[in-house]
């Protein structure tokens, strides 16, 4: 079997109808956010499995990028709540991530600090702060493959970055610091999971009710 076609769609009237409805301008900010994620995500699914330093540094970017695309869905999920927290689609989605003490937890420090401090803003105190416990085996600024500076990635500014996320104790091992990065991949990456589900069964949800419909095409 092929793959399926479809588009969600209405007509003019319709839509005429409704482009000046809050509820459907707040479905067209989440569905920016959703493509946003969708983005981040299939960055870092080409390029896995692939070597050398400008790879490592698109899959390691594109987990900072999509953490805080999700911290910005969160903002707009506290919004959200004002006009759809009493229907299914809401209380059995977005409702469950906003009172998950884990998915709280991840918002408020890693995620924050990805949103705020070096991928939506560019913090002076991050590197100040992450120097001051910052140790590797050879301090390499850059690294690249072939003479184009399209092939060139500054391997030190992230891991410089990455160190402040983690924010390790003096006495932590490299392989700690590891299995907390790769626990953190794992939280983000099914957070981002619910996140997206909740997302497009409340956007069904809505637009269902304000007349669009599903087409299927080959």
């Amino acid at each position: 079997m092929g793959e399926i076609n479809y588009d969600i769609s209405c007509s003019e009237s319709t839509f005429n109808s409704i482009k000046s409805d809050d509820r459907f301008l707040k479905m067209l900010i989440l569905s920016r956010c959703v493509n946003g994620l969708k983005f981040c995500l299939k960055s870092f699914v080409d390029t896995k499995g692939q070597t050398g330093p400008l790879a490592a540094g698109i899959i390691l970017n594109s987990v900072f990028f999509s953490s805080s695309v999700l911290y910005e869905g969160f903002l707009l999920m506290d919004r959200l709540a004002n006009d759809f927290r009493d229907i299914d689609s809401f209380k059995n989605g977005f409702g469950v991530l906003l009172h998950d003490k884990n998915v709280r937890q991840l918002r408020d420090t890693f995620l924050n600090r990805m949103r705020n401090k070096f991928v939506f803003h560019f913090d002076n105190e991050v590197p100040q702060e992450s120097l001051t416990n910052f140790k590797l085996p050879e301090y390499k600024f850059a690294s690249g493959n072939g003479m184009s500076s399209g092939g060139m990635w500054f391997t030190l500014a992230d891991e410089v970055v990455l160190n402040y996320l983690l924010q390790p104790d003096k006495d932590e091992t490299d392989d700690e610091l590891k299995k907390k990065y790769i626990k953190l991949l794992q939280d983000v990456s099914s957070i981002i999971f619910r996140f997206n589900e909740s997302a497009e069964k409340l956007i069904a949800e809505v637009l269902g009710g304000m007349g669009f419909t599903v087409k299927f095409h080959e």
